[in-house]
């Protein structure tokens, strides 16, 4: 079996414009984009372990948790549908979180916007379908173990 051909673009999720860019990237490298995954994770300060206090976090952390975890996966989307659109043929994977329905302390942005990705995803069904295009929304339903998630709620190795 041989190998693929990949292409590594950085981009910033809270940038629309980097986001375009990379779009453009793999449209110059392939001319189309068929897939699409949107599985950003900005926690914003703390961690699940160690949150700050919901009333101590400012709005603007609050808004940057917003602006990566669904404002990102939108303006991704946003870029790639005309593609999929020109070839009646997409599938676009959103993949939230079981917080998006049980918070925990300290979730409160991440919640929110993984609970807005539920939303924009079936809107987008019954609008792209027709022309093709599928959305679907994957909900991770916990953490997987790992001596970095230990660490980060019980604070010890």
């Amino acid at each position: 079996m041989e190998g693929g051909d990949a292409l590594v673009v950085f981009f910033e999720l809270a940038s629309d414009e980097s986001i375009h860019a990379a779009t453009r990237a793999a449209l110059e490298r392939w001319g189309r984009i068929e897939f699409l995954v949107n599985n950003a994770v900005e926690w914003g300060a703390g961690s699940p372990g160690n949150p700050p206090l919901f009333e101590a976090r400012p709005s603007d952390e609050w808004r940057k948790v917003l602006r990566a975890n669904i404002e990102g996966a939108y303006a991704a989307i946003q870029a790639v549908v005309p593609s999929m659109r020109e070839r009646h043929w997409g599938r676009i994977v959103n993949v939230s979180s079981g917080l998006a329905v049980n918070g925990i302390p300290g979730s409160a942005a991440y919640s929110a916007a993984k609970s807005a990705l539920h939303g924009i995803t079936r809107s987008l069904f019954e609008e792209l379908a027709p022309a093709g295009i599928l959305t679907n929304v994957v909900r991770a339903s916990g953490h997987t173990p790992s001596s970095c998630f230990v660490i980060a709620v019980t604070d010890e190795p």
